[in-house]
């Protein structure tokens, strides 16, 4: 099989985000590997790949606002924008979890730098507010968790 590269330098490009666009006829198991070994090489955790579009995407995490899942899918928001992930949400919230990332649901990842505020105005719950204005819940079985973290960091 052969592999072409090429490299293209632009100005307009955040410094801390790198494209890489892949084009193949059909997905196949020299791909998979490929991508793969994207990842692998990038498993510094600064920085996260993603998908969209079919092109792939080396994202900065500190950017990316929530992570969640979708029927079988994993997403991470970025700029405002959807990208899908390919590691499972268990794996992405060990991966993340000295990073400023907090689990808020079985579904759900946040990004505390990216919380507008924390809503516990009903009793019983609580409602994170996102800069992008994003409204998710936290899960009544993670309430106590994420009690704990906001305690922890009032004080």
């Amino acid at each position: 099989m052969k592999v072409k590269i090429k490299t293209e330098f632009l100005d307009e490009m955040n410094e801390k985000e790198i494209e890489v666009i892949i084009k193949a006829k059909q997905p196949n198991e020299t791909l998979d590997n490929i991508i793969e070994g994207i990842q692998n090489i990038s498993n510094d955790t600064t920085i996260l790949i993603a998908e969209k579009d079919n092109k792939v995407y080396i994202l900065d995490i500190e950017e990316i606002i929530k992570i969640y899942s979708n029927e079988q899918y994993t997403y991470c928001i970025y700029n405002n924008e959807a990208y899908r992930v390919k590691k499972k949400l268990y794996e992405l919230e060990e991966l993340l979890k000295n990073k400023n990332f907090l689990r808020i649901s079985n579904s759900c990842i946040v990004n505390i730098k990216k919380v507008e505020c924390f809503d516990m105005g009903k009793i019983g719950s609580i409602i994170v507010k996102l800069k992008n204005n994003d409204i998710e819940n936290v899960s009544k079985r993670r309430i106590s968790e994420v009690t704990k973290y906001l305690k922890e960091r009032w004080n």
